[in-house]
């Protein structure tokens, strides 16, 4: 689903969303009417979609191939050829366990 081809209700939803605002504290029933109204929506805010249904949620976590995380953080811009070497030395350019899928992700969860 692309952002052009929302229904009116998904629009409203995610220009209302607000996890880290208004529905900090009590979140609920905006989800309940999410589930009711447009169960999966995209927050401008958070310039990521939003799935508010349990089986929803279980095919999105279980289903890596469709739904990659591998593009989750992207840097605001590019580092420079100059900055590369720069950030190698004291911050590995390895991808965070939030970018990895499938057994990459396991394996950094996975306890020592």
């Amino acid at each position: 689903m692309s952002e052009s081809t929302m229904t009116t209700a998904q629009t409203a939803l995610g220009e209302e969303y607000d996890p880290l605002g208004v529905h900090l504290g009590d979140p609920w029933d905006f989800y309940a009417r999410a589930q009711r109204a447009a169960p999966i929506f995209y927050s401008p805010k958070l310039k990521a979609w939003v799935v508010t249904r349990y089986a929803d949620v279980k095919r999105v976590l279980r289903d890596g191939s469709t739904f990659s995380s591998e593009n989750v953080l992207r840097p605001v811009a590019p580092f420079t050829l100059r900055a590369v070497p720069i950030l190698a030395k004291g911050y590995p350019l390895e991808p965070p366990v939030l970018m990895l899928d499938g057994a990459q992700h396991r394996a950094q969860r996975a306890p020592y």
